[in-house]
């Protein structure tokens, strides 16, 4: 049985505790069995096992040996804040996940949407088959991570990368020899990335793992390298447009590309007390600077107290970018600056970003036989640039060779032709003998500056709860290492907000400001975000569909692409259907819909249909006419039921309708409180889960035949708490431990799930 960590009464009610009320050990061995308890004298055999099982303050211990496994956490398998989940390995070096056991998958460690889980001590080899992919990967919206003394190598692309992520951690954590990159990410919000160390990588495989993508890579001397205008390197970081990003304490050496790559609109950058070296070109030298920030049009970016040096390119490059500081920098080498247009290409569907070089700050570095040098795109650089720029360049020491500058068609030596003939002050020094050496540095004191609150921009439905999160900061941005009191408010249309941040809509359309204010020695700020109400929305999911395309023709996904002139055109098949599975049930109250042009005929009949497991589906509409050619027909749901997947059955009523419907728009209401019937199956009834209010607490009548599980879930997807027991069985929330509100109780049974709303009051 589970180890319980504290005393639980039990009673004829069993009681839904609060997360981190009691917690359990978990133990995996490469002797053991699933059908274990997962105790440590009859451990799991795979990660996964206990990774389903685990709730708050559980901690799951790994021990000795290989595991061909892969491990994937979903947003139900959290911890909290003050009780994560940890999975740890009993070493680093003893406990290793190898990856080469199966080609097919995406990932061999994943989180998508889990929060607060530690993952330490262990390494991950020879994993993440998919191209452009990662061997470890934080992403999904994924809150709370600890990342520690973790090595992951021999990746088919990248070792770790971190995507749409807040307030996680990544330290003594080193990536080496993998086909690709390092450590990387995008949209990191509170990111930081300590102690780590990015080697050897993208260093060229004997062998292409993608034989598919022959001409996407570089094959110098019979090895197979990522070129270094795509990824490759010690880490690329993308689209970190909220930020902080704080890297320190930080080492790439010996990779094959930029050792740090910050490449398309990064904002709250900080890179502090970190080294580059000996990072290497392919094709061509300026594939390997040592740092290289690329088209950041806003910034600000920072550098403090590194170090770069014996690299083939640049030893630091600033590309496009704005408001950007390096400062008590040792560069033994070259500092390049590039100015490119783009001519409106396009990426991520988005035109590309056109940014000038502004706002550059370079004081208190320490130059060695340097040289700072314009490439592409300066070619037409005035000797005024400086000034209209607003580059600041002053109190630095060169060492070695005499000072250079290199601007556009124009290059000067010696401090005083410099600043004579560029209208730059340059105040600095220059000796001819090189005796500095590398010292790290303390940032300045932090200063309570602003504050944040985040997420931002969210869309509610009547009676949805969100957890919002205040943040002071300081000068850099980043998080103050004491966080003050915060005093909460929300003004505006119906909703309320309570003393930890956590919203509740109400019953009415529009938009509510929530701020939130806080002092620190003396200085007031606030900061404030806007939460739209509405009625509805549009639905989306995990996109789900059968049926085979035509030759030549758009599959069933074409339904779903936004775009009414497309449409899916399938082989006869006695099954042919598109639709979603979600990851929280949802209440599907409205359906607009598109035919194919001339085709409008084939959708008479045909029905869309709710499920709870995929297999047993219900209908919620049958559509009685010919709908319009060229333009969406909406109909509202009359009776709304809460299901796990929605789908377009376009073979209802026995004909093949071949998927022709060009566009498909599936709109969720609030919970309507009525749950698709299951299969009986499993369970004793189509019923199995009755809720009821008890002064404000919710009885939760469960009648199922083995094993089942018990979720109580706030109604934005975020686990309170879960137990498990089997038969017929009697929970009781505890109104006292939950703040009241809306949640969604969840009761799971073999492959069925049954939910039902409940309002919890105290």
């Amino acid at each position: 049985m589970r180890t319980l960590r504290a005393t639980i009464h039990a009673a004829l009610a069993c009681v839904f505790l609060a997360a981190g009320t009691f917690a359990a050990d978990y133990f995996i061995a490469t002797s053991g069995d699933d059908t274990n308890d997962g105790s440590s004298g009859a451990p799991f055999a795979t990660i996964q096992k206990a990774v389903d099982l685990a709730k708050p303050g559980d901690v799951i211990t790994v021990r000795t040996g290989t595991y061909n496994q892969t491990i994937i956490f979903w947003s139900a398998n959290s911890g909290t804040a003050d009780n994560p989940i940890v999975i740890k390995g009993e070493s680093r070096a003893g406990v290793i996940i190898d990856g080469e056991f199966d080609t097919t998958m995406r990932h061999l460690f994943a989180s998508w949407g889990a929060s607060y889980v530690t993952l330490e001590d262990m390494t991950f080899r020879r994993g993440a088959c998919f191209f452009n992919n990662s061997q470890v990967r934080i992403a999904g919206g994924s809150r709370g991570w600890t990342v520690r003394n973790i090595l992951t190598k021999e990746s088919h692309w990248d070792g770790i990368v971190l995507e749409d992520v807040d307030h996680c951690l990544v330290e003594d954590v080193i990536t080496e020899y993998n086909f690709a990159g390092g450590i990387g990410g995008g949209k990191c919000r509170d990111v930081v990335v300590r102690n780590c160390i990015s080697r050897n990588n993208n260093c060229g495989w004997d062998y292409n793992p993608f034989p598919e993508k022959e001409g996407s890579f570089h094959n110098i001397g019979g090895k197979y390298h990522v070129p270094g205008g795509f990824s490759g390197g010690g880490g690329k970081w993308c689209n970190n447009y909220e930020g902080p990003l704080l890297i320190e304490n930080h080492q790439a050496y010996d990779n094959h590309g930029p050792g740090l790559w910050f490449d398309w609109d990064n904002r709250n950058v900080v890179v502090r007390n970190s080294e580059f070296r000996n990072n290497k070109g392919m094709a061509y030298n300026w594939e390997g600077s040592g740092v290289f920030w690329e088209v950041n049009p806003t910034g600000p970016l920072t550098l403090e107290y590194c170090y770069s040096h014996d690299n083939d390119g640049s030893e630091i490059a600033v590309c496009e970018s704005k408001n950007v500081t390096i400062m008590h920098t040792l560069i033994n080498g070259s500092f390049e600056l590039r100015d490119m247009e783009r001519e409106a290409p396009v990426r991520d569907g988005e035109p590309a970003l056109n940014s000038d070089i502004e706002n550059l700050t370079l004081k208190h570095n320490v130059y060695q036989n340097g040289e700072i040098r314009t490439s592409l795109g300066a070619e037409t650089w005035t000797t005024s640039m400086a000034s209209t720029r607003s580059f600041d360049w002053d109190y630095n020491t060169w060492e070695g060779s005499e000072p250079t500058v290199t601007w556009g068609p124009n290059s000067r030596t010696g401090l005083a032709s410099i600043q004579s003939d560029f209208n730059v002050e340059l105040n600095s020094t220059h000796s001819g003998s090189i005796s500095s050496s590398w010292e790290t540095g303390d940032p300045e004191p932090p200063v309570f500056t602003s504050m944040t609150v985040t997420p931002a921009g969210r869309t509610l439905l009547y009676g949805e709860t969100l957890q919002l999160w205040a943040t002071a900061r300081d000068q850099y941005f980043l998080a103050m290492p004491t966080q003050p009191a915060f005093t909460w408010s929300a003004t505006g249309a119906d909703g309320e907000v309570d003393n930890d941040g956590m919203f509740t809509a109400g019953n009415t359309e529009g938009t509510v400001t929530v701020t939130a204010d806080a002092s620190m020695d003396g200085t007031a700020k606030s900061a404030s975000t806007q939460i739209e109400i509405v009625a509805k929305r549009k639905a989306t999911g995990h996109f789900i569909s059968e049926g085979e395309p035509l030759d030549f023709c758009e599959g069933p996904w074409a339904a779903f692409d936004g775009d009414i002139t497309t449409y899916p055109d399938c082989h006869e098949a006695d099954e042919l259907w598109a639709g979603f599975r979600f990851d929280q049930p949802k209440t599907i109250v409205e359906i607009s819909f598109c035919p194919r042009d001339g085709f409008g005929e084939r959708m008479v009949g045909r029905t869309f249909e709710v499920s709870a497991n995929g297999t047993d589906w219900t209908s919620i509409y049958t559509i009685e006419s010919v709908p319009a050619d060229g333009e969406m027909t909406t109909v509202t749901i009359d009776d709304p039921l809460e299901a796990a997947y929605v789908r377009y059955n376009s073979n209802a009523g026995g004909e093949c309708g071949y998927l022709n419907v060009a566009e498909i728009e599936f709109y969720e209401g609030p919970s309507s409180g009525n749950a698709v019937a299951l299969s009986p199956v499993l369970l004793r009834t189509a019923m199995p889960l009755h809720v009821s209010a008890v002064a404000g607490r919710a009885l939760v009548n469960v009648a199922a035949e083995g094993a089942h599980r018990v979720d109580l879930f706030s109604l934005n997807g975020r686990l309170v708490h879960r137990v498990r027991g089997s038969g017929s069985r009697r929970y009781l929330v505890n109104r006292t431990m939950v703040p009241t509100g809306y949640y969604l109780v969840s009761v799971a049974a073999g492959a069925y799930t049954v939910c039902r709303r409940v309002m919890i009051c105290r």
